[in-house]
């Protein structure tokens, strides 16, 4: 059902169930934990709204696997950064080097195993690492709409942001950043730092108790992963190249090419449009006067609510659903828990 995003994903849920007949799964449907909640009692025990705009289907994962009898709920954080790697950045390191003929050779290999264009993968991860920031950065605004500091994807009152400097800090920011494609490199701080792998909160903070590991954040992981040539995750133009040679006699074949990715909540505009009466009856509770909407923009909410519930709003993905309808409301709802009377 809907476009790409919202695809239709049975066929790969049966081959990955097929490699494990012994397997029981559980299936878990509807709102079960709704993505945008007004529950004072979180803050009985926690001192801040919650971070990841996704948290319900980690809190629905957690608390089913608990109704099971689960003490390990294993993690895929970092699935994306290490051994499964897609090699982006190889085709900038070509360039850079002047292997033309490996270039036109990779691009091509690339276009064929991504069902891409030669022209679209040359101009985004070729020409575009060579442009300077403020090139890339003004055709980023053409092309996605956004104002010079992105305040149109956050739902923080433009007046408490100014009070904070957030947006001198921001441009502060961007002034000097020249991000990397081999998205290896840009990891390396967290890498050096020593946190990887300390996932304990991600189940731990909606079931107390329940062990939360991530295989893929493993130190000797990540450690082995950025010594690997980053061609190599990308050989023959297929991404995720080391990962597939290394499963090959694991993964069934239409695992092991599939070069899609579902989305960790496909579902995730039609649950957040499940919530409106309840953002609905949170606003009405709060009148545009109150203290709360100096924080956090109120029209901006209501402009995406309407949004949300328009046609065609299921069928297609947009970051200001999830960042202003949950984080927006979430710190709306902390400062007024925060706020209410002792």
């Amino acid at each position: 059902q809907g476009s790409e995003w919202n695809r239709e994903e049975s066929g790969f849920i049966r081959s990955a169930l097929a490699m494990y007949p012994s397997m029981d799964p559980y299936w878990s449907l509807g709102l079960a934990l709704p993505v945008v909640e007004f529950n004072d009692a979180y803050y009985h025990h926690h001192d801040e709204p919650e971070g990841d705009t996704k948290s319900f289907r980690t809190a629905e994962l957690a608390h089913l696997a608990d109704q099971q009898g689960a003490r390990l709920l294993l993690g895929g954080m970092g699935g994306d950064m290490a051994a499964p790697f897609r090699g982006t950045g190889y085709l900038e390191q070509l360039a850079r080097r002047g292997h033309w003929l490996d270039l036109v050779r990779q691009v091509r290999r690339q276009a064929h195993a991504r069902g891409d264009t030669v022209a679209g993968i040359f101009r985004r991860e070729v020409l575009r690492t060579f442009a300077p920031v403020w090139l890339r950065r003004g055709n980023d605004r053409l092309r996605h709409g956004r104002g010079p500091e992105g305040q149109d994807i956050f739902a923080i009152h433009p007046d408490f942001a100014a009070r904070l400097g957030i947006p001198e800090l921001r441009r502060a920011a961007e002034a000097g950043q020249d991000v990397h494609m081999d998205v290896r490199q840009r990891q390396l701080p967290l890498v050096n730092s020593g946190r990887l792998g300390g996932g304990d909160s991600w189940a731990g903070r909606h079931v107390p108790g329940m062990e939360s590991p991530q295989p893929l954040m493993d130190r000797r992981l990540w450690d082995w992963c950025h010594h690997v040539p980053v061609g190599e995750f990308v050989r023959d133009g297929r991404p995720r190249s080391l990962y597939r040679r290394a499963l090959h006699d694991v993964l069934p074949e239409d695992i092991l090419q599939r070069t899609s990715k579902g989305w960790f909540a496909p579902d995730y505009q039609q649950r957040l449009a499940a919530c409106t009466p309840a953002i609905e009856a949170f606003l009405a509770r709060l009148p545009a006067s109150d203290p709360v909407w100096g924080y956090v923009n109120r029209p901006k909410v209501e402009e995406t609510l309407r949004r949300i519930n328009g046609p065609g709003a299921g069928d297609s993905w947009d970051n200001r659903y999830q960042i202003i309808l949950c984080r927006g409301l979430r710190l709306a709802h902390f400062v007024a828990w925060f706020q209410r009377p002792a």
